[in-house]
């Protein structure tokens, strides 16, 4: 099944810019990024598709070379040539041999009318390690992550409904209820099943939920193989552990240190968990008690836990339905939506690999905790998760310690502005209008 991605638009603004350099398009395995590239290149008359995992294609293009032989290998072993605004070269998996990341400066210097897009699903880990330059200056990046809410039910068919979210600003506020009710449910369906576009694809396929079990299982058993190519045995253990063990605390604050009752110290966890991040398997959110612009982050208080996709999560601890996510203890419904909450702000920006912060008071002033804050032009975002209308202290902590910072509730009631105890304004949205958070606080 082929899903509509927001990515393609992304990638056909890219496309047309006068000033286009070539792209590397950043994201986990199986999240689609090939999938992407295949349907954004039937916008070309000429698709050159190279995969450097496969033998073939990895022995061809070994070692060091210059645009002059790669231009040479194509015509030769490929029968293949690049023509000028008609040609678009994907170099799949380019982590393999780090030197042609090199050659993407040629392109951008002496053939800048082909366009060219790498990917790599451990392309930061594998550049860290060889020592690679990256040709700053000349290369751009995107990102793409698991599907986004939006993305999801375009995914179901549910084109209508992303119609009627598109159409909700700050003059509009009102949503009808029926359709609020139907929102909330496929946003409960979504937390539940995640965002992996094999598992979606499944889904909207069958709407079976029992299908999904093995191919859950497979991802991870792929990602837990996967350590062997960006690590040394030494720190396999580690990295196993937190990708076995890592679903659980999705959501969740934690410290390196014991992490999973493991018995491992810190530094080496912390390692593993930096590796990761690199891979995009995981973020590590960092905490922060920034009152104004710029943000800084704080190292040494436990970070918050976002792994790629909450599908894992419930699928691990066996939670098979929507009203099972209801019905579990507060602490894990709280999580699960800080997670699936947090791996779509992230999704937002595919220009970017987003900043994402959790705010918590200075310890000498008290004790408040925000579940994700963010930066922006002039002000920090507050950003609450909540499932139900509680009003939680710690905005009005926050926003009185900012002087100004702007709050914003996401829960499963409608949209409205409503007053903190103190009397300070807060936006409380509707879970299904996270992607569209920039429309209302920039």
């Amino acid at each position: 099944m082929r899903i509509k991605r927001a990515i393609h638009k992304y990638l056909l603004n890219w496309k047309d810019k006068a000033d286009r350099k070539p792209l590397i398009l950043r994201g986990a395995r199986q999240v689609g990024k090939t999938m992407a590239v295949n349907i954004f290149a039937e916008h070309f008359e000429n698709y050159i598709y190279l995969n450097l995992e496969n033998i073939a294609d990895r022995d061809n293009f070994d070692g060091e070379i210059s645009i002059e032989q790669f231009e040479d290998i194509l015509k030769t072993k490929y029968n293949k040539s690049l023509v000028n605004e008609k040609t678009l070269v994907f170099i799949d998996e380019i982590q393999v041999n780090p030197y042609l990341i090199t050659l993407l400066r040629f392109f951008y210097e002496l053939r800048p009318n082909i366009h060219v897009i790498a990917a790599g699903s451990f392309f930061e880990a594998t550049i860290t390690e060889t020592g690679v330059s990256i040709p700053v200056g000349r290369i751009e990046y995107a990102y793409l992550n698991p599907l986004t809410f939006i993305e999801f039910l375009v995914a179901l068919g549910k084109e209508e409904f992303v119609s009627y979210i598109e159409k909700i600003d700050l003059l509009n506020l009102e949503v009808i209820d029926v359709i609020h009710v139907e929102l909330i449910e496929l946003f409960r369906l979504y937390t539940l099943i995640g965002g992996m576009p094999e598992i979606v694809a499944n889904y909207a396929e069958h709407r079976n939920n029992n299908l999904l079990t093995s191919i859950y299982n497979s991802i991870l058993s792929g990602y837990a193989d996967d350590v062997y190519k960006y690590a040394t045995s030494s720190k396999t253990k580690y990295l196993d552990l937190i990708i076995t063990q890592g679903p659980y605390y999705a959501g969740s604050l934690i410290k390196f240190d014991n992490f999973a009752d493991s018995g491992y110290k810190s530094r080496e966890v912390r390692e593993a968990f930096t590796l990761l991040e690199k891979v995009m398997l995981l973020t590590l959110v960092p905490a922060t008690w920034s009152t104004e612009v710029p943000i800084h982050k704080k190292n040494k208080p436990p970070h918050k836990l976002l792994f790629i996709d909450a599908g894992f999560t419930n699928y691990l601890y066996q939670v098979k339905t929507p009203e099972q996510i209801d019905k579990t203890r507060y602490t894990y419904k709280g999580s699960i939506y800080e997670q699936i909450i947090g791996q779509n702000i992230l999704a937002n920006n595919m220009a970017n690999r987003q900043q994402l912060y959790y705010w918590t008071k200075d310890s000498k002033k008290g004790s408040a905790e925000v579940d994700y804050c963010i930066q922006g032009s002039s002000k920090i975002t507050a950003i609450e998760v909540k499932y139900n209308d509680s009003k939680g202290k710690s905005i009005d902590s926050f926003l009185s310690d900012t002087n100004g910072g702007i709050a914003v509730k996401l829960y499963s009631g409608h949209p409205k502005k409503e007053l903190t105890a103190h009397g300070y304004n807060v936006l409380s949205l509707p879970f299904y209008m996270v992607n569209y958070l920039e429309k209302f606080l920039f």
